[in-house]
């Protein structure tokens, strides 16, 4: 809840997913230009919604974030994010990386 008021005080359009299926879903059947994922979440993890999104929709950004750092995982793949952001994140660190993130650093 407190991401998704983040992002519409930025002015953008919030399109939330109840969990990693009804995510994948949603991508299958709507474009986004940017997606944020929780890592852990009920359903498909934010690492099945990455790969999924990379399939359907190819050059959408992705950010994953996470409060457990361990489970960050690099294959040098089409499979890693964007960018990841580490829980605890202030606003300022969310906009920082969604600024940087959509102007494809």
């Amino acid at each position: 809840a407190t991401v998704r008021r983040l992002l519409e005080r930025r002015g953008a359009t919030v399109v939330v997913a109840a969990d990693g299926n009804e995510a994948e879903a949603r991508l299958r059947d709507e474009q986004f230009s940017l997606v944020i994922t929780d890592v852990a979440m009920p359903g498909a993890t934010g690492w099945e919604v990455l790969s999924i999104a990379r399939i359907t929709q190819p050059g959408v950004r992705v950010v994953l974030m996470s409060g457990y750092t361990e489970k960050l995982r690099g294959t040098g793949s089409e499979d890693e994010p964007d960018a990841f952001l580490e829980k605890p994140f202030t606003a300022k660190g969310l906009d920082a990386t969604v600024d940087e993130v959509l102007k494809g650093r």
